[in-house]
C-alpha cells in the first residue's frame, strides 16, 4: 500500500511503477489494489473503485479489493452498493469466511449490530479460528455496551490464539495467573511431598 503522506512527486513515481508493473503482471490483483491505494492518495476515488473491480474481475473475493471498495462507499453513504458487490461475491463463494466478515463490517457502517452479529457470527460457523471475527463481535458489544459478552469475544480470542499455539495454559498469555493457577503448578513441578 501507498504510504498516506506521499507527496506528489512520490505519488507520481509510484503510479509509474504500479503500471509498469500491471503491465508487467496484468493478472496481479496486489497491483491494482496499490493502484487504487496511488488513487486515493491522489483523491481519485472514482478511479480507485475502478482499479479494485479490475482485482476483483481478476478474484471475485479478493479481500483487499472488497474492503477499499467497502470503505469508499461507506465514505459516501453508499452501502447498497457495498452490500451488493459482497452479494456478488458470496454467491459465488458462499463458505468464505472473509467475505461474511466483510459484509459484517457493512452492517456495522450502517449501524445495524444486528446484522452485524449474524454476519460475523457466520464467518465463525465457516471458520472458528477466525479471530478477526471475534474481534469485531467484542467491538460491537463495546459499542453497544454489552460489557460481558464483549469480554466473552475477546476471551476466545485468547483461547483460540493460545490452541493454535498448542499452549497448554492459556490463562497466562491473558495476563489471568492466578494465585492458586501458581501455587497449583509449583507443587506439579515439585511433585510429591
Amino acid at each position: 500500500m501507498v504510504p498516506p503522506r506521499c507527496n506528489f512527486a512520490t505519488l507520481k513515481t509510484a503510479r509509474q511503477d504500479f503500471m509498469m508493473a500491471r503491465d508487467a503482471a496484468p493478472n496481479s490483483t496486489d497491483v491494482y489494489v496499490n493502484l487504487a491505494a496511488v488513487a486515493l492518495a491522489e483523491n481519485k476515488p472514482d478511479e480507485a473503485v475502478t482499479f479494485y473491480n479490475n482485482a476483483l474481475a481478476i478474484d471475485s473475493a479478493n479481500f483487499n479489493s472488497l474492503r477499499g471498495l467497502i470503505s469508499i462507499y461507506a465514505a459516501r453513504n453508499q452501502t447498497a452498493e457495498a452490500h451488493a458487490r459482497v452479494d456478488q461475491s458470496i454467491a459465488a463463494q458462499p463458505n468464505n469466511a472473509s467475505l461474511h466478515f466483510l459484509k459484517g463490517q457493512i452492517y456495522g457502517f450502517e449501524r445495524n449490530a444486528d446484522g452485524a452479529e449474524n454476519e460475523f457470527r457466520r464467518a465463525l460457523e465457516i471458520d472458528a479460528n477466525y479471530l478477526a471475527a471475534y474481534s469485531a463481535l467484542g467491538a460491537l458489544f463495546v459499542n453497544t455496551n454489552q460489557q460481558d459478552r464483549a469480554i466473552a469475544e475477546y476471551s476466545r480470542i485468547v483461547e483460540t490464539s493460545s490452541r493454535q499455539r498448542g499452549d497448554l495454559h492459556p490463562h497466562r498469555h491473558a495476563g489471568n495467573e492466578s494465585a492458586e493457577h501458581r501455587c497449583g503448578d509449583r507443587q506439579l513441578q515439585k511433585g510429591p511431598g
